[in-house]
Parts: C-alpha cells; sequence; structure tokens
C-alpha cells in the first residue's frame, strides 16, 4: 500500500508540472485595482452587455450570479439576433 500513498502525495504537490509555490504566485486581483475598460465590439448590444460587468465591484457577492446570468442572457440574444 505504500507505493500508492507515495504516488499521490506526489501528485498533491503537483498540479500540472507546477509546484505548489509556483501556483501560490500567480497575480491576484485586489479588491482596490482598477477594472480595465472592455475594448468596443463594435456591437451595440454585446457592448452594453459587457459593460453591466463593470456593476460586479459595487455588489455583494451574492449578487454576481445574477449579474453573470443577465449578462449571458444578453450575450445570448446578441448572437441569436446575428442569424437575423
Amino acid at each position: 500500500m505504500a507505493p500508492y500513498t507515495s504516488r499521490l502525495s506526489g501528485a498533491r504537490d503537483t498540479v500540472y508540472g507546477m509546484n505548489s509555490p509556483e501556483i501560490a504566485e500567480l497575480p491576484q486581483a485586489h479588491a482596490d485595482s482598477p477594472l480595465p475598460e472592455p475594448e468596443p465590439t463594435g456591437n451595440e448590444a454585446v457592448d452594453a452587455a459587457l459593460e453591466r460587468l463593470r456593476e460586479l465591484a459595487e455588489r455583494p457577492t451574492e449578487q454576481h450570479p445574477e449579474l453573470y446570468d443577465d449578462v449571458h442572457q444578453r450575450l445570448q440574444a446578441a448572437l441569436a439576433d446575428l442569424g437575423r
């Protein structure tokens, strides 16, 4: 049983070939960091949907799913309108 446990301990320390300290060094978002301006897509409906994402910083986390759902629905509608 020892070989099985040793393989698990090695897998636990490595994710896709990265050691745990490397994972911890990935850039993190900070509350005081400004959000980047969304680049205009040229599609008014898509731009309006993406602009709604800027509201995330002002809303409590519990309201984020509702906002993401609204943006998703708007993007789906814009995509559907492309075929018309």
